[in-house]
């Protein structure tokens, strides 16, 4: 199952989302999905077997993989631009490495690279929030979002965002997709510092963004990326955790050095309309520049391999 809409007459690719464990189509954000729609197409993808599509859930990202190359290859793209979350991002990763030339720019939130530290194995309180059969607002808030009351008020504003939706919602996932994303998270965790050097493969302008505390992927995974990434601007987010795309929509749509004119999106501000987007919210006014404090980390060649869990940081202004 797939959903796609936004403005189609450019000659800008579109942009493909890969959502993150558990999530349907729905779990994505309005506020972050029709401000790219905006300025150009946005493809938001199922994959095989993941809420109301079809088939059993492959238990690998490389199988997972070969399930959006044919989807990609079903509907005749050439070139895509790549907005992988979590569990989307191994994916994303993946198919820069087994189809280089479709990929054009690629956003990594909130992931890991293959054979990173410390993903193999979550920890006891990430496993207990992250894979209950059932799922409540509260265990999401408190594994997506910072401990702060602000981050807190961010994740209830967002969850209020993606129920605005009335009709064709997406099925919710089940627990055989729990259950398969999660071993093909564990198989893609399993530390081994070899991997690493397959990154140099993927030229493409990347754009790593994460929160300042991300439990589940770990945030210094994402200076990890960044370091072996040999075209890579790297953002963290102040005071949010896993979901700093649900906290931050706008400043991240916003981010000169990914997402931006130069990147995925303009950076004009025009009116959403509620027709052909993601559901009924729409952003009626011109917010501030920032929402929330971001922080911008060194260069490539300052990051060290293993980067410290608080490294020293300097606020953007």
């Amino acid at each position: 199952m797939y959903r796609c809409f936004g403005y189609k007459q450019t000659n800008t690719p579109p942009l493909l989302f890969l959502q993150h464990f558990r999530g349907n189509l729905d779990n994505w954000d309005p506020a972050l999905v029709d401000r790219l729609a905006q300025d150009r197409e946005v493809i938001l993808l199922a994959n095989r077997g993941v809420g109301a599509s079809t088939g059993v859930v492959p238990d690998n990202v490389t199988d997972m993989t070969r399930d959006v190359l044919r989807f990609v290859d079903a509907l005749g793209l050439k070139q895509v631009d790549v907005l992988g979350f979590s569990l989307g991002g191994y994916i994303a990763q993946e198919l820069a490495l087994m189809r280089p030339r479709l990929l054009r720019r690629i956003v990594l939130a909130g992931t890991a690279p293959q054979g990173a530290p410390n993903i193999h194995r979550w920890t006891d309180d990430v496993y207990a929030l992250a894979t209950p059969d059932g799922l409540s607002p509260d265990r999401f808030i408190k594994l997506f979002f910072s401990g702060s009351e602000e981050s807190r008020a961010k994740g209830m504003e967002y969850l209020k965002r993606i129920s605005a939706r009335q009709v064709d919602r997406d099925q919710p996932t089940d627990l055989a997709t729990r259950d398969a994303q999660l071993a093909a998270i564990t198989r893609w965790g399993i530390p081994d510092p070899s991997k690493l050097s397959q990154l140099a493969a993927i030229t493409q302008p990347t754009f790593v963004a994460n929160g300042d505390n991300d439990t589940m992927m770990r945030t210094e995974n994402s200076y990890l990326l960044a370091h072996h990434l040999p075209n890579a601007q790297l953002r963290i987010y102040a005071d949010s955790g896993h979901g700093f795309l649900d906290q931050y929509p706008h400043p991240v749509c916003r981010s000169r050095q990914g997402i931006s004119q130069r990147g995925l999106v303009r950076g004009d501000n025009r009116r959403l309309s509620r027709s052909g987007s993601n559901s009924e919210y729409s952003e009626g006014k011109r917010g501030a520049a920032w929402e929330g404090p971001a922080v911008r980390m060194p260069g490539r060649h300052q990051v060290p391999v293993h980067a410290p869990r608080q490294p020293r940081r300097r606020l953007l202004m």
